[in-house]
């Protein structure tokens, strides 16, 4: 993970101060790197020195990766950054999560090899998690979630289309597009839900993308360590599948939309012996509906800008990529054959 800033260990900073709470062994990290507003690098803390990444979140957040990394893959044996405890906050809101820290050797779609390998991750996770069924108990991620993005989204940006100026004469109707997008897939979401009744149900990462993913070189070859699983949840693995070699090649600037662009023919073998029904066809529609699932999460998730005064050059960026999203969807509408589906 890239650091922003350092600064001198203390047992003061509260992601020190709750590492040091697990215990009278925990180490004093050599320093402390910022990676986002609530995640910090402790340098030199973990085992051997290496160093431990601290996270704060929501304490029903917590509660889930917990039970992931502790209940599900540690047992399993799937690939994972290890897991090294969780402590409460002070503020009974949150929780603090403590892992290995997984690299800076990232994952890329557009290297064949590692393709490969997050097929045969995900092939892995995705059966031992279906063999292990509701004993998870994870949140849902099935398709009402997805819509409930496309309805607040929507409704997020119908709120500001009127009375709010926009930095550039197209940009309205940009965002008037993107509401219509969302009404035509609103139209045909009963054929999404049927679609999804036909499909097995597993354990869902729910954002399965480079900047989630590392890649580790050992003696015996590449090791995929995927992490931040704060949008996991039990439902059809299609998020998990999004995107294809061509949408990553034609949309570059949303590779954190279109997840890992797993080789689906990898996938289907490692698949085949506990879901042999699915073939090719299936899997290739149910990463294409993935893509539009990401894309409706992603527009929900940045709709954020429209409540906040915002300087026009963000605007102006916030514009940009939602036209992004609305041409992804363009491409992946047809090809999750969603434009075929009448309306009634």
């Amino acid at each position: 993970m890239k650091v922003k800033a350092y600064e001198s260990p203390s047992w003061e900073h509260p992601a020190v101060k709750a590492w040091a709470s697990l215990g009278p062994t925990r180490l004093l990290p050599e320093r402390v790197g910022t990676i986002q507003r609530t995640v910090f690098r402790l340098d030199g803390a973990g085992p051997g020195g290496g160093a431990v990444i601290a996270k704060q979140c929501r304490r029903k957040t917590a509660e889930c990766e917990r039970r992931i990394y502790q209940d599900f893959l540690m047992p399993s044996g799937i690939s994972s950054v290890r897991y090294y405890g969780s402590v409460d906050d002070e503020d009974e809101r949150f929780t603090w999560l403590f892992l290995e820290d997984a690299g800076d050797e990232e994952y890329s779609p557009s290297i064949p090899e590692h393709r490969r390998l997050g097929a045969r991750w995900l092939g892995a996770m995705h059966v031992a998690a279906a063999t292990i069924g509701a004993r998870l108990s994870v949140p849902d991620r099935g398709p009402d979630i997805y819509l409930g993005h496309l309805r607040e989204a929507r409704a997020h940006i119908s709120r500001n289309l009127s009375g709010r100026p926009l930095p550039r004469d197209h940009d309205a109707a940009v965002l008037d597009t993107v509401v219509s997008r969302c009404d035509f897939l609103e139209a045909r979401w009963r054929h999404v839900e049927s679609f999804c009744r036909r499909m097995p149900l597993t354990l869902v990462h729910g954002d399965f993308a480079r900047q989630n993913v590392r890649v580790r070189r050992s003696p015996d070859g590449l090791v995929l360590l995927p992490f931040d699983w704060e949008t996991a949840g039990w439902g059809v693995p299609a998020a998990d599948l999004a995107g294809c070699a061509t949408f990553a090649a034609q949309f570059p600037r949303l590779a954190h939309v279109l997840s890992g662009c797993a080789d689906l023919g990898v996938y289907q073998s490692v698949i085949g012996n506990l879901w042999p029904e699915l073939d090719i066809e299936d899997l290739q529609r149910l990463a294409n509906l993935g893509s539009i699932f990401r894309v409706l999460a992603s527009i929900q998730w940045d709709t954020w800008m429209l409540d906040r005064p915002a300087p026009n050059d963000f605007m102006g960026e916030f514009i940009d990529c939602i036209q992004m999203y609305v041409a992804l969807l363009d491409a992946a509408i047809p090809a999750a054959e969603l434009d075929r589906r009448a309306e009634h």
